[in-house]
């Protein structure tokens, strides 16, 4: 009934291997470790953008969908060819380690 102006993507903030998995009581391990789409994230997928695009590397993740779009089937970032969105990265405490200090280097320019 209501649309959201403009689009927020919500942005993974995790650690190599732990990001989060979803799955169903009966789905088999083996099969829930093996999933692609379990491996993929926004945040994988931003390293990705960067390893194959030069222009993506200008951008901070944070303000990557400013001219980015997330495809979720495709599991990947392309160029915003239309709209405006904005990031917003899930929060990490400082207690949380290296997910807090990846989190505030991933909101740093280079």
């Amino acid at each position: 009934m209501h649309a959201e102006k403009p689009t927020v993507y919500h942005l993974a903030v995790h650690l190599p291997d732990q990001q989060l998995v979803y799955y169903n009581p009966d789905d088999l391990l083996d099969e829930i470790v093996d999933r692609e789409a379990s491996k993929s994230t926004t945040l994988t997928a931003w390293f990705d953008a960067n390893k194959n695009h030069e222009e993506a590397r200008q951008t901070t993740y944070n303000d990557f969908p400013q001219t980015w779009v997330y495809d979720k089937k495709k599991k990947k970032w392309t160029p915003r060819q239309q709209g405006f969105a904005i990031g917003r990265m899930y929060f990490a405490s400082p207690s949380s380690g290296e997910r807090f200090y990846l989190r505030t280097l991933l909101t740093v320019g280079g």
